[in-house]
């Protein structure tokens, strides 16, 4: 019996390993670039690489009509422009990451790279994303997300000088932006040599509050701050970057705005993600004051947010639960950090309309500073 049972085993096993094979090579291909085909009609050439840019930038450009054909595909056409362009315009020039003089790499993401760099004898920063990536769309939506961000000019925003899509899309997405520090709030944090005092953690906190009140005052919602999103400059003040994940908003609802957007394709990090986004809800400025709150929790505090945690956890109890990250006895027995935990606790308050605006947060930090620690 033994013998007929290893027989009918290892027949059964011959059999089964060509079914095996062929759906390894099927989930192999899912993640592998399609081939393009190739007619054999000759396809007509662009007569431009599309580059939208601001004009404001001194950047070595030369504006055409920006009502010509721009040769996009059609991944590029299914998401949505935003609205932002009024200040760009589409340059001839043909903008490749070779054009680029690139020194070293900054840091890396989901969609791509960062690098130091030089252009148009200028240090900058440059955001190359990658178009053959597993969620090709995603990446697209995201490379017109930072178009919104052309548009905006202040002092605590990184500011975007151009973009450039290639040629179809089909090589790369490139982003130019200004080169603002060579440290972002999430090293600063970490780094537990770098003393992080009341005074610099209310300027620092000041410096975020006012990027978002501009940010939401041009109707746009970021909708991914975190530390890491946030530049350092050498003079100690910081810029919010990373406009890879915003969508524009519109109709003021309960103070804040609500997006128009049913659907995206970019999710955030999910341990600053408002919970009403989580529930997959349409996307208000209040959802960036939720992600704030965190960011403020993580100053006071120094650590990561439900660090060791499991993902879907997390995201249930934050939902169902109200979870938040949680304060030591020490910070709440501290009566002069009081205001500073009740600040947090009304940014991540569970009903978006109960949180405070921008600027119900820049007259409450401002009201702080006028005392001397």
């Amino acid at each position: 019996m033994t013998k007929i049972f290893l027989q009918i085993l290892r027949l059964f096993l011959r059999r089964l390993r060509p079914v095996l094979n062929q759906m390894r090579e099927r989930q192999q291909n899912i993640h592998r670039p399609k081939a393009r085909r190739y007619s054999s009609r000759r396809r007509r050439k662009p007569s431009y690489v599309p580059i939208y840019a601001d004009t404001n930038s001194n950047m070595p450009t030369e504006v055409i009509n920006p009502d010509c054909d721009s040769g996009y595909s059609r991944e590029i056409d299914s998401c949505p422009m935003p609205p932002c362009l009024s200040s760009a315009q589409i340059v001839s020039r043909g903008l490749q990451f070779d054009d680029i003089e690139i020194n070293n790499l900054i840091g890396s993401g989901g969609f791509g790279a960062v690098y130091e760099g030089c252009y148009g004898g200028r240090r900058v920063a440059v955001k190359r994303i990658n178009i053959f990536n597993k969620n090709k769309r995603a990446a697209v939506e995201s490379f017109k997300a930072e178009l919104a961000a052309l548009r905006l000019k202040h002092t605590n925003i990184v500011r975007t000088i151009l973009a450039s899509a290639g040629d179809n899309f089909s090589d790369c997405a490139i982003i130019v932006m200004e080169y603002a520090g060579d440290l972002n709030l999430q090293q600063v944090i970490n780094d537990s040599r770098d003393p992080l005092p009341r005074e610099r953690r209310i300027t620092y906190s000041l410096d975020i509050a006012n990027a978002l009140f501009y940010t939401h005052d041009n109707g746009i919602a970021h909708l991914d701050v975190k530390p890491a999103n946030v530049i350092i400059t050498p003079d100690d003040r910081c810029k919010l970057a990373d406009f890879g994940c915003c969508q524009t908003v519109q109709d003021e609802i309960d103070e804040g705005h609500v997006s128009p957007t049913q659907r995206s394709y970019l999710t955030g990090t999910f341990a600053y993600r408002a919970p009403e986004l989580l529930r997959g809800d349409v996307p208000t400025t209040k959802a960036d004051i939720y992600s704030y709150g965190v960011t403020l929790w993580q100053m006071l505090t120094r650590e990561q947010p439900f660090a060791g945690e499991n993902q879907h956890v997390v995201i249930f109890g934050v939902v169902a639960y109200h979870l938040r990250p949680s304060f030591t006895t020490t910070v709440l027995n501290n009566m002069d950090e009081a205001w500073y935990v009740d600040a947090i606790m009304q940014c991540w308050s569970p009903k978006p309309e109960q949180r405070p605006t921008a600027t119900k947060l820049l007259e409450k930090l401002s009201s702080k500073t006028l005392f001397k620690w």
